[in-house]
């Protein structure tokens, strides 16, 4: 895939200088902690944000992309891409530059970009493709977080979560780990949706099988619908008032 003016942004593999820094090395009480920066004049320091990154040099990029879907792509963590050639490719996940996830829903709403209501994946993408260039540019910036993949042959499978299985569509949930462990059984009652076209309900049981960089906070999870449009569209609509129960079994009586 080459450069051209709709596929315009470049999908980066993980940088050699970037390195994530164990704490627990350093100081027990901090077992389980990294940070990600690089080593710079005789210390470790923070990496770049998306902007620096996007106006540093470029070796060779994995894949041209839209720059809209390559956002979206950076949020998702994973995903499927389509060559030219018809051959099909998985993006996975590789590194992420370390900071916090800024979601631009809500200032595209403040500045009038998009009305109340519509501030769904669909809509945003939607508008950053009618404005793609130094706008569009502008508002994904506000986002500092910037994710890195690596190209694998496309299995057909699901995509892989944190906890390294394939995530089961409409199953599986992206939890905050340091409030949910792996593999947890959760009853999830998901109402009041936010956002026009959405559904009315989610309520199933549900495992924890992945983290998120925006998932924070004991009540709130993110479910994995799937993959193609069709999922796209729907997890784009995705934002519900939610009720959360952690289920454990019971020894008999």
């Amino acid at each position: 895939m080459s450069r051209s003016a709709e596929f315009s942004a470049p999908m980066r593999g993980r940088p050699a200088d970037l390195a994530m820094l164990d704490l627990g090395a350093f100081d027990p009480t901090l077992k389980g902690k990294t940070v990600v920066g690089r080593v710079a004049g005789g210390g470790f320091v923070p990496y770049d944000d998306r902007a620096a990154i996007e106006a540093s040099p470029l070796d060779r990029p994995l894949a041209w992309m839209r720059p809209e879907d390559l956002f979206f792509l950076q949020i998702q963590g994973s995903g499927v891409l389509t060559l030219p050639d018809g051959r099909r490719v998985r993006a996975a996940f590789a590194a992420h530059n370390g900071k916090t996830f800024f979601g631009i829903a809500t200032p595209m709403r403040d500045q009038g970009l998009l009305s109340d209501g519509n501030t769904s994946g669909e809509a945003i993408r939607g508008w950053l493709a009618a404005n793609r260039g130094p706008k569009a540019d502008e508002i994904m910036r506000l986002n500092p977080r910037y994710v890195f993949f690596q190209t694998l042959p496309d299995d057909g499978r699901q995509a892989t979560g944190a906890a390294n299985v394939p995530l089961p569509a409409g199953r599986a949930i992206a939890v905050d780990p340091s409030q949910h462990a792996m593999g947890g059984l959760y009853w999830i009652d998901a109402s009041a949706p936010k956002l026009a076209g959405a559904f009315p309900t989610y309520r199933r049981a549900v495992v924890a099988l992945d983290t998120g960089g925006a998932i924070k906070g004991q009540v709130r999870a993110d479910l994995y619908i799937g993959t193609g449009q069709a999922a796209g569209t729907e997890a784009g609509r995705v934002r519900h008032d939610l009720r959360l129960w952690r289920l454990v079994p019971q020894p008999p009586q």
